[in-house]
């Protein structure tokens, strides 16, 4: 079998630069078609308003949904609750024919947690693992692996110190060393992560089957079914709900349905922002809020960000994470190889705990500094535009019947060998909304701001016409018509504009709400949910101990203060900020796919153990 890199090598060229492309050809567009195809210019016009219009209110949706929920989340007790259901469900029918794996309950789950990092602090290293071995269940539930890269001199040096220490303290603690400049592999987390679940799968699976892809019937192993993957960075930490929530969501799923479904929590920038530039905080605080734009009930696509759970049986299935460049934003990858693999099966489903993450920061505390690194992180994540052409591919290989797709026999519940009406509406109607996320998120955020500032130039008396450039415009539109005397501006224009213009102010105050609510959401998840049933004297303190939660990691913001708002004005520039990454990539993928993978920087916290440097200095 050819190696992935070189599978349909044709199609992904030509794919890959249709957005570079599209955006090119927007230039005549909006010089020729305001006068020779007035219709379909007002019409692209409007259809790219209503995108923006559609996207800002789920937006606004999205997060007074996820602030509700995790209120909600925050109440429930999951463990118990799946025990009542198990044992509700045996009383009500105690001859049932049901395999055992209907049965599970929260402590049948193992969690393979994942931890990819290269040149990585202890200390960040010692935060993480201090978090997670504050969980009720760690020490008999986790299987915690830390991803380490042969590209780092020491690296198991590290590994060993963190596993001398913390070893008693999960159900297993174990490092691998990803090789370097291994033929065919892109550089990054992806490859990384792949190698480490492959060789964690390999300790638990009997005997381990790396893909089932090319099989009729494929088998699974019971005791894969009980481990689930997560996935996430070595600065990110989790309360324990995270997990128990995960457990409880995939124990109460059908056995068939288990093998097609990915779990990802909300982002929360709450470790350093107060600490970090209003452009850095701003831009994390517009990553989280589009993240949560498809955080609602029933929504049919989720793209994993940063962190998220895969089940293991589910990742061996589809031959584990992919290791080429076009996987360089390892997460929204994975969601889509997993989303065609199982034919348009697989459920994204929420959790409402978030994940606790650092704002990237400079190697200064200065203002450039900062902008720098986030202007870098922008960069590879703008480079996640490879996952359009990815999408495209797929959907044609699919319609060609060429897609790499597990049989539907793999899905099939063995009690009655078939599937619901409802799962084949949902295979159907969800590759649209999947293609109209792609555009949404990599095509029509762009062609917005292109079309509306190219419009200001080229398209006189309307009302986004520049009035430094009045003269201009009507002298090109002379010259566009081909008369001293033109006619005016076609009357489905100038209201398709217009029209625009007054949804665009309306939206101006969705968009002031919508921060409203994440900054209720960010108060609530940083003091309200660890206040929330707690004892301590000081709740919700760095390094406080929750009775439910875990440890709050050792690095936290302090409160915002409410003068933080005006800040708020600045979100049009974080808004044309992330358009012109998204170009960027664009245009950089007319000429290679390869990118120059580079990490921002991350504080490193000055509160947590290190008394493990010394000992690593002396190692070496």
């Amino acid at each position: 079998m050819a190696h992935p890199d070189q599978q349909h090598l044709l199609l992904r060229q030509i794919l890959q630069r249709i957005p570079g492309l599209l955006i090119i050809l927007l230039l005549p567009f909006v010089m020729l078609a305001p006068y020779h195809a007035p219709i379909l210019f007002a019409t692209y016009y409007g259809w790219l308003t209503a995108v923006f219009m559609f996207t800002a209110l789920r937006t606004t949706l999205g997060v007074a949904n996820t602030w509700i929920c995790s209120v909600w989340y925050s109440k429930i007790d999951w463990i118990q609750k799946r025990e009542a259901e198990v044992t509700s469900l045996l009383k009500a029918e105690p001859n049932m024919d049901l395999p055992a794996e209907e049965f599970m309950t929260i402590k049948d789950i193992f969690h393979v947690i994942i931890i990819p990092n290269y040149k990585e602090s202890l200390e960040t290293l010692v935060e993480t693992l201090d978090v997670l071995a504050s969980h009720g269940i760690a020490k008999t539930n986790y299987k915690v692996c830390l991803a380490m890269e042969a590209g780092e001199t020491g690296c198991e040096d590290k590994a060993a110190l963190l596993l001398e220490r913390y070893s008693n303290q999960f159900h297993t603690l174990n490092y691998t060393v990803h090789p370097k400049d291994i033929p065919g592999e892109a550089r990054g987390k992806s490859s990384n992560t792949n190698w480490a679940c492959i060789e964690m799968y390999k300790k638990i699976a009997n005997p381990p089957r790396v893909s089932v892809m090319d099989q009729k019937n494929p088998p699974t192993d019971p005791q894969v079914l009980k481990h689930v993957f997560t996935c996430m960075d070595a600065d990110t930490c989790f309360a324990a709900d995270y997990f128990l929530a995960v457990a409880y969501q995939y124990t109460a799923m059908s056995s068939h349905s288990r093998k097609a479904v990915i779990f990802m929590p909300t982002l929360l920038f709450d470790r350093n922002s107060d600490q970090v530039s209003f452009f850095v905080r701003l831009m994390d605080l517009a990553w989280s809020s589009a993240q949560m734009a498809f955080f609602l009930p029933k929504y049919p696509f989720i793209p994993a960000t940063s962190a998220y759970s895969v089940p293991m049986e589910l990742a061996r299935a589809v031959g584990f994470w992919d290791t080429t460049w076009e996987a360089v934003g390892e997460d929204l990858h994975m969601t889509l190889k997993c989303y065609f693999a199982t034919g348009g099966r697989l459920r994204l489903i929420p959790i409402y705990s978030p994940a606790s993450c650092f704002n990237v920061c400079g190697d200064t505390p200065s203002f450039y500094s900062g902008l720098k690194a986030r202007l870098t992180q922008l960069r590879r994540h703008s480079w996640a535009m490879l996952a359009f052409a990815y999408t495209l591919r797929q959907c044609i290989l699919c319609l060609f019947g060429r897609g790499a797709t597990l049989p539907k026999t793999y899905f099939q519940d063995p009690h009655n060998g078939t599937e619901s009406v409802y799962s084949h509406l949902r295979q159907f109607f969800s590759p649209f909304f999947l293609l109209y996320s792609m555009m949404e998120v990599f095509i029509w955020s762009i062609h917005l701001f292109f079309v509306g500032f190219l419009t200001g130039f080229f398209v006189p008396d309307t009302v986004v016409s520049l009035p430094f450039n009045a003269p201009a415009a009507h002298a090109y539109w002379k010259f566009v018509t081909g008369s001293q005397d033109p006619p005016p501006v076609d009357s489905s224009i100038i209201y398709s504009i217009k029209v625009s213009s007054y949804l665009t102010i309306v939206l101006i105050s969705t968009m002031a709400l919508t921060f409203v609510l994440q900054e209720g959401y960010y108060r609530w998840s940083t003091i309200g949910r660890w206040e929330l049933n707690n004892p301590s004297p000081t709740p919700g303190a760095a390094g406080d101990m929750h009775p439910v939660l875990g440890k709050r990691p050792a690095t936290i913001s302090k409160r915002r203060e409410w003068w933080r708002a005006v800040e708020l004005v600045f979100i049009p520039l974080i808004a044309v900020v992330n358009v012109l990454g998204l170009m960027t990539a664009s245009f950089g993928q007319l000429w290679t796919d390869r990118l120059d993978y580079k990490v921002a920087g991350k504080p490193v916290s000055d509160k947590s153990p290190i008394a493990l440097t010394v000992e690593v200095t002396s190692a070496k």
